[in-house]
């Protein structure tokens, strides 16, 4: 019941952050397409490590990142680094780029 309500949570969040997430996910995980925002998995998996000291999936597929679910206080620090990192996307620059 616990991973249910996660990756409820987790899903719901990511897709009101504007992500599209894999529909109807059934494991300790969901899938959640970044590119809708511009990135890469890599370069959001490095991002959401760098600011918000998560650790996600980002090797998985160059489009989408493979996020489980983990404990409700780490699963909103990882939603409010999602969105910190929208808040900080300026035009041509990826948040969370270094270079």
């Amino acid at each position: 019941a616990t991973v249910r309500r996660g990756r409820a949570r987790l899903a719901r969040g990511f897709a009101d952050l504007g992500f599209r997430v894999a529909p109807d996910p059934q494991g300790n995980y969901v899938m959640v397409d970044v590119s809708v925002h511009g990135w890469s998995a890599a370069e959001f998996a490095e991002a959401v490590f760098e600011h918000g000291h998560v650790v996600i999936r980002g090797d998985f597929s160059p489009r989408h990142v493979r996020v489980s679910v983990g404990r409700p206080e780490e699963n909103r620090r990882l939603l409010k680094t999602a969105a910190a990192l929208l808040r900080a996307r300026r035009p041509g620059r990826r948040a969370g780029a270094s270079r």
